[in-house]
Order: structure tokens, then sequence, then C-alpha cells
């Protein structure tokens, strides 16, 4: 699964991955409450290439997945 996606921006307030097979873009931004540092339940999608073959929605778990491990590395959310 991880090598579907790529790591585009990796900052203290987001983490955007990117689908490489079909360019699907998504946005996950860093939330602080009390109980810790989490991605944001709320996301930016952006399309991918016109060809594609599926719609965004469908990767929104894997791609969730990919960015919560790469911001976990990066000491990003707890």
């Amino acid at each position: 699964m991880a090598d579907e996606f790529q790591l585009l921006t990796r900052e203290e307030t987001i983490v955007s991955v990117k689908h490489v097979g079909e360019g699907h873009r998504f946005a996950f931004y860093v939330d602080a409450d009390p109980s810790g540092r989490r991605l944001s339940p709320t996301i930016a999608v952006r399309g991918g290439r016109a060809d594609t073959a599926h719609k965004a929605e469908i990767f929104i778990i894997q791609a969730r997945a990919f960015a919560e491990r790469e911001a976990r590395k990066a000491g990003l959310i707890d």
C-alpha cells in the first residue's frame, strides 16, 4: 500500500499525499486538542488526472493511513 502513495507535504499544520497511479491528492490538517495532536477528520481532496479509473473517495482510507504513518514518523501527531 505504501508504494501507492507519495508524500507531498509534511508540515506542522498539514500533511498532503498523492495517489501515484491516479494522481488524486489528499490534504489532512493537524489538529491539537486536549487529548493530543491528530489528523483532522476534515480533509481536502483534489481530483487526479482526467483519465482516472476511480474517484478519489475510494482511496481516502488508504490515504489517511499513509498520512498518519508519515505524520507520526515526523512527530507531528501523537
